[in-house]
């Protein structure tokens, strides 16, 4: 995974992109909508492949057409989380954090983060670096283990799941 290719996914993701927990339906999300198609499709191969990317229908006659990037399995949400934490700013990260604790409390999650990452989450005195590295391992094996017990779903790459072994920024 090229360093510098996330690192500009989490600056685009910054300014462009959300992650929340919506109740209607239920899930975990995040997505980034644009005008570009070929900047989502930088973002998606940034982030391992995860996601889709979608054309929006045009609401107005003299709107240019619309793609987002769009992931909802909740593996692949706090992935994408994991994979951008390190180069994040402390608007991005306080909402992805509000979205995964929000999503933890709910009584009928599909899955529910690990209490190992509950931890990692609110504990805000790790330093980015260190965070990053501790989620992608819990998030890696959590979605190892499940993909383990569904047959019947495709394999994850985890391979997109490696950690950067330098980093610039901690």
């Amino acid at each position: 995974m090229d360093l510098h290719e996330l690192a500009w996914a989490a600056g685009f993701f910054d300014g462009e992109g959300y992650v929340g927990y919506s109740l209607h339906p239920k899930k975990l999300s995040a997505c980034v909508a644009q005008t570009n198609e070929e900047l989502l499709t930088r973002f998606r191969h940034a982030v391992g492949g995860l996601g889709q990317i979608y054309r929006i229908k045009v609401r107005a006659a003299h709107h240019r057409p619309c793609w987002q990037w769009r992931v909802t399995r909740t593996e692949h949400v706090q992935a994408v989380v994991a994979l951008l934490w390190r180069f994040l700013g402390p608007v991005k990260r306080a909402q992805a954090k509000t979205a995964l604790l929000t999503w933890q409390t709910q009584p009928d999650a599909r899955y529910h983060l690990l209490p190992d990452q509950v931890q990692l989450i609110r504990n805000s005195q790790q330093t980015a670096t260190e965070l990053h590295k501790n989620l992608l391992g819990i998030v890696s094996r959590a979605q190892i283990s499940r993909i383990k017990h569904r047959k019947s779903h495709k394999r994850l790459n985890t391979s997109a799941l490696s950690v950067p072994t330098q980093s610039r920024h901690s």
